[in-house]
């Protein structure tokens, strides 16, 4: 990737084109949100070869199970790799989940957001055990969300109810998440690779984290997809938006309060993501 517009005295890495717009809503058959950042917006920026920020565990996310919301904006240039893991046995493949950017189709090339969870990959555009989300390979920032429950699912991806996953309430199938307090780890797929091929660490920007307890519609998820949270929301267990950087530790501001130190160790190291003025709002 090409050099990323990083904040002074961080670990610069990836690579910057376009940003996302609250004017531009598209369908997965359209190009990604384009426009330009905030001046006071941060994102996370990994390199793709040993960042990664870990994220403390806490008891309302540790349990997240069969009512859950996954929402998160990342800059896409071609990359494969981990965006959120929480696996913690590798010995067993059963225990925790992983959000990760992969391969859905290889001929026609077609990337997509997928949910892996202990046992495979299935559901729509996938395998029993979790689903893909198709976006257009498009280099730019990009938009996703989905909520889950054991009667009903809701899909966003880039500003629209992506094709055959709604809209409105859609069966949800077995998407249940495999509960896990193992810590949060961003950009990296943690101590859980022998599922995943390749086990990419992933090489781009991170922005937005937003994970809930509760059922959220796609119409609720498009209308904060450009809003900043308070945190205070009900059914809001993790949020990280990084605007408290830059500094080796960025804080969830949900009443989880849990804190991700980035790199490998606390302080700064090689291992930390950088600090990028580059961030969809």
């Amino acid at each position: 990737m090409a050099t990323t517009d990083a904040i002074p005295g961080t670990d610069a890495s990836s690579a910057t084109d376009a940003v996302a717009s609250p004017d531009a809503a598209v369908a997965t058959d359209a190009a990604p949100i384009d426009a330009g950042p905030a001046a006071s917006a941060l994102s996370l920026d990994f390199d793709g070869a040993d960042d990664e920020a870990t994220c403390g565990s806490a008891p309302a996310l540790d349990a997240l199970t069969d009512v859950y919301t996954i929402e998160a904006w990342f800059y896409w240039d071609g990359d494969l790799g981990a965006l959120l893991s929480k696996l913690s046995d590798p010995a067993t493949e059963n225990t925790g989940w992983q959000v990760r950017v992969s391969e859905l189709n290889p001929a026609p090339f077609q990337p997509g957001i997928e949910l892996y969870h202990g046992g495979g990959i299935s559901g729509p555009g996938s395998g029993a055990g979790g689903f893909g989300i198709p976006f257009v390979p498009s280099i730019g920032w990009h938009h996703f969300g989905w909520s889950i429950s054991p009667g009903c699912a809701y899909y966003v991806m880039d500003g629209a109810v992506p094709p055959g996953f709604g809209p409105g309430c859609t069966v949800a199938g077995a998407y249940a998440l495999i509960s896990s307090s193992a810590p949060l780890i961003l950009g990296a797929p943690g101590p859980f690779v022998a599922m995943i091929t390749p086990p990419d660490r992933y090489d781009g920007r991170l922005d937005e984290v937003r994970i809930w307890s509760v059922l959220r519609t796609d119409v609720e998820m498009l209308a904060d997809m450009y809003v900043e949270l308070s945190g205070t929301e009900p059914g809001l267990v993790l949020y990280l938006s990084f605007e408290d950087g830059p500094a080796d530790v960025t804080f969830d501001t949900s009443p989880s309060g849990v804190s991700c130190t980035l790199g490998a160790v606390a302080g700064a190291d090689a291992a930390d993501p950088a600090w990028s003025s580059d961030a969809p709002f």
